[in-house]
């Protein structure tokens, strides 16, 4: 389901757009707004996430648009937004359309002409769902890097499965919500998984981004914590031998993930799971590296089992020991 938000004024369109949408997997959750305090305070408010925003042109005539839209996307950062123009596209010169591209970051626009084409406008809206993340790359227009200002380094933690399931992408957000909360700092949480999961995770402390590309060195110098949700990249057999890459597997994103502060492997503890772990100390290039950076998180910790006497350390997802290694982890960043 693809959530919207309308704010068309009087652009002229059939009855039959709700059935429309319906039919097309589009539903909308706010739309006829009075001005744009109300539009704001509403969609701020709003308690679900909104994939699309459309807006008529004809709406913003006396409107900072720069603002506007840096206040939109601060709200729902992977949020597209598709604007309307009344009338054909050969009455714009190119300057008109061009600011909204290479200004404001919008390349969907479309055109009512004499009455909007129902039809092509799910088609706009359904454009990049998901799948097609270039569509709207992560932008931080306001962010000024200082250079000449001290900053402890950026603290980054990654969290990959070993099979589908076992809890990443909450883990993701609990984990960022935990250092926003706790060192009421600027966090990210990048979705290199490939499912988009993190698209419906909602709040004012932590920015979600899905988008595939980003500029990882840029954020990282803008953000006080990076968490990344790797997916389950491995297709590994109950005995931990490697069996396939699954599509969310990239070398340079495994780098990544080597380089994090903290690393946390999840997995479930019983026979059929617990025995994939042993990938990571089979492998040769994985098993020279690990360290205390390495943490495993199953659902229980296991009365008996072999990766209890391995180099890694093993714990229940409930045992606060990833809180206290952030907390200590922030505690050196900052002497």
């Amino acid at each position: 389901m693809i959530n919207v938000v309308l704010w068309l004024g009087k652009t002229k369109h059939s009855d039959d757009l709700a059935i429309i949408f319906a039919r097309n997997n589009i539903r909308i959750v706010d739309e006829h707004f009075d001005n744009n305090d109300d539009f704001m305070d509403r969609f701020d408010a709003l308690d679900t996430n909104v994939d699309v925003l459309v807006i008529a042109d004809t709406l913003l005539l006396n409107t900072n648009r720069k603002k506007l839209f840096a206040r939109i996307r601060q709200i729902e950062p992977n949020i597209r937004i598709v604007i309307v123009f009344p009338g054909y596209r050969n009455q714009y010169i190119e300057d008109q359309i061009s600011e909204y591209k290479n200004v404001y970051g919008i390349t969907d626009i479309i055109y009512e002409g004499s009455r909007l084409d129902e039809e092509y406008f799910a088609d706009v809206i359904k454009k990049g769902y998901i799948y097609d993340y270039e569509v709207n790359v992560f932008e931080e227009p306001h962010e000024v890097i200082e250079h000449e200002v001290y900053k402890p380094p950026c603290v980054t933690i990654g969290v990959l499965g070993l099979t589908h399931g076992s809890g990443v992408t909450n883990t993701v957000i609990n984990i960022s919500e935990f250092i926003a909360t706790s060192q009421n700092c600027n966090v990210k949480a990048i979705d290199f998984s490939g499912t988009g999961s993190l698209r419906f995770a909602k709040s004012k402390k932590v920015t979600y981004i899905v988008h595939s590309d980003i500029d990882i060195a840029r954020i990282k110098k803008t953000s006080a914590a990076v968490v990344y949700d790797f997916g389950t990249p491995y297709t590994v057999s109950s005995k931990g031998k490697l069996l396939s890459y699954n599509d969310c597997y990239d070398e340079e994103k495994m780098k990544l993930f080597r380089e994090c502060d903290i690393k946390i492997l999840m997995c479930f503890s019983d026979t059929w799971h617990i025995g994939k772990m042993k990938y990571f100390l089979l492998d040769k290039a994985w098993s020279r590296e690990i360290d205390d950076s390495y943490i495993v998180l199953l659902d229980k910790v296991p009365r008996e089992s072999e990766l209890r006497r391995a180099r890694i350390d093993i714990y229940g997802r409930n045992d606060k020991v990833v809180n206290n290694r952030i907390a200590e982890l922030f505690a050196v960043k900052e002497e």
